[in-house]
């Protein structure tokens, strides 16, 4: 069932019971106030007419005792039931004799649909029967008297035949507002959410395109209206934007990391075949094509492992993280990394003792990646400085180099994957390419944050902060070195 039919039904269910209250009330109400009306103009009339006994003269002379009305008959009864005037002209005869109705008292004229409306009530005695010349109904009312020393009875009644063709006539147009109501309620119901439902029914299709096509340039045309349906347009065009820049990232990643992979396939491919084709080469020939494909597989396998490290991170993995002295995990990636240098010098700067809270292995990690890139681009017999300090409540880690630099428009980009800035970059034939990918998802996972700031041609200067461990008095507790030593 659509959300259109759903709405419509609802709402014709609910416009179905608030007109079949409301409606019913009034009949019920208009209705029983007509018939108590009827009762009471009984009543009333009885009590005039009762004056009548002790009036003077024989019985038989008191016609006036006799009296017919528009709506009302009344006749005046002697004890013996016997009707007082009944000899004058155009008198009709009683439906009923008193002590009938005395005996029966059947309770008000309508029926127990009315009856559950509080109030009303009877007073005396009544009486509903049938005219036998019309079969309309007839409503009877006797009050016994005693006046002046004579006992009677006062019967009333009249004819309720225009009052239940009108209470008829009133069901009837309580039942077709009931249902007229309803009906209109449900066709307006569901234009309304037909009308305020069709631009999600544009938005479902051009979604639909989308997913088949997966053409996420396209967005959706929203309606022009700020409502909820204005929002969930703008919504959506947003996550297609989204989209569609991850789509775009993913295809340059994937042909990034398929260009990367070629290239050490391909050394390591042609160099293995200049092996095969020549079996008599000199051995220093051998020994050099066999080392160059060593350094390309080795370098295939940093490739991988570094996808695998950036696929993890996609996948949210996370890193178990306890008490780290960074300056131990610093001392032993300057360790490692000196021996790559190719005549730079790896100076330590500001040093102090730092406690934080985080993985060695992926700290280390961290701290090679960004001596090994600052190597790479300064250039012999340039320094390379690292500074280690604590801060108010973080760790600095700061390594400056004495290289080419990086433009402004490339710094918002280093983080990409594979990303290249200028040709003068771009000529380490060793690089990967994810190093600083890699770095800024280790910071992050150490919820700290870096920064780089550069000058063409003068260097560059890249800044970890990360937030100091709970336990990290024992960095404050220590001098720190801030004379510059190299490694």
């Amino acid at each position: 069932m659509s959300v259109r039919v759903r709405l419509a039904l609802g709402s014709a269910v609910i416009a179905a019971i608030v007109l079949f209250l409301v409606a019913g009330a009034a009949y019920g109400l208009h209705a029983r106030s007509q018939y108590d009306d009827l009762d009471n103009s009984l009543v009333l009339t009885a009590e005039h007419f009762q004056e009548e006994f002790g009036t003077a003269g024989p019985a038989g002379e008191r016609n006036d005792s006799v009296s017919q009305g528009p709506n009302i008959q009344v006749q005046l009864f002697g004890p013996d039931e016997e009707p007082l005037g009944s000899d004058a002209p155009n008198v009709p005869a009683a439906p009923i004799s008193p002590l009938q109705v005395l005996g029966e008292d059947d309770g008000p004229p309508y029926d127990a649909m009315l009856r559950w409306i509080p109030g009303g009530g009877k007073v005396g005695a009544f009486a509903t029967t049938s005219d036998e010349a019309n079969g309309a109904r007839l409503r009877s009312y006797v009050l016994p008297v005693d006046a002046n020393g004579e006992s009677g009875y006062v019967l009333t009644w009249a004819s309720l035949a225009q009052l239940d063709e009108s209470t008829r006539f009133l069901r009837i147009m309580v039942i077709g507002v009931v249902v007229g109501g309803t009906v209109v309620a449900a066709a307006g119901s569901y234009a309304v959410a037909d009308r305020a439902l069709r631009p999600v029914a544009q938005m479902t299709q051009t979604a639909r395109a989308i997913a088949v096509s997966r053409g996420f340039a396209r967005r959706l045309e929203g309606p022009d209206r700020r409502d909820e349906l204005g929002r969930l347009a703008g919504t959506f065009n947003e996550m297609l934007d989204s989209l569609e820049e991850a789509y775009r990232l993913q295809q340059r990643f994937v042909a990034d990391a398929a260009h990367e992979l070629r290239a050490p396939l391909t050394a390591i491919l042609g160099n293995l075949d200049i092996l095969s084709r020549t079996p008599g080469m000199p051995a220093e020939e051998r020994a050099e094509a066999v080392a160059y494909a060593d350094a390309e597989a080795r370098r295939l396998s940093r490739i991988v492992g570094e996808l695998l490290t950036l696929a993890r991170a996609d996948a949210g993995q996370t890193l178990e993280r306890h008490s780290v002295e960074l300056d131990r995990v610093l001392l032993d990636a300057l360790s490692e990394v000196r021996q790559l240098s190719a005549g730079q010098r790896l100076e330590l700067g500001h040093f102090e003792p730092v406690m934080v809270q985080g993985d060695p292995d992926r700290l280390k990690q961290l701290v090679v990646n960004l001596l090994d890139n600052g190597l790479k681009y300064t250039p012999a017999d340039a320094p390379v400085t690292v500074d280690l300090k604590s801060g108010a409540d973080k760790a600095v880690l700061t390594v400056r180099d004495a290289g080419i630099g990086i433009s402004a428009e490339d710094i918002p980009h280093v983080f990409e994957r594979f990303y290249r800035a200028d040709p003068a970059r771009s000529r380490d034939p060793g690089g990967t390419g994810l190093g600083l990918a890699i770095v800024k998802w280790i910071v992050e996972q150490h919820e700290g944050d870096i920064s780089i700031d550069s000058v063409a041609l003068r260097g560059t200067t890249v800044t970890v902060r990360l937030p100091l461990a709970a336990n990290s008095a024992v960095a404050e507790g220590t001098q720190s070195l801030p004379e510059t030593r190299i490694v």
